[in-house]
């Protein structure tokens, strides 16, 4: 999986599913997902925008990172009486299209 990662321009994933594939073990909140990163320099060669999320449900904040530059941190609008079932879907066609335009 590390190879086709390493083609990529941007990678949305879970912070622990990440983890995970990277031998660590998942982490609880943001200072921990930070902690992650060199981990993944090291193991991802190239510079793909990651959009890492986690939280409780893994929905709820976003960590922008691309090689050495933390670009930012943001809270997704996720709370629990928001219907789950595709949030994920449409947060994600949302920030292609912020990225994109910023590009």
């Amino acid at each position: 999986m590390l190879p086709v990662l390493a083609r990529a321009d941007l990678v949305f994933s879970e912070a622990p599913t990440l983890a995970r594939l990277l031998g660590q073990p998942a982490p609880a909140g943001g200072d921990e997902v930070r902690s992650l990163l060199p981990v993944l320099d090291r193991a991802v060669p190239g510079s793909p925008l990651w959009l890492l999320r986690f939280g409780p449900t893994c929905l709820e904040r976003v960590l922008a990172y691309q090689r050495g530059r933390l670009l930012m941190e943001y809270s997704t609008g996720y709370t629990g009486d928001a219907v789950r079932a595709g949030f994920g879907d449409r947060l994600a066609s949302c920030e292609l299209y912020w990225w994109l335009s910023e590009a």
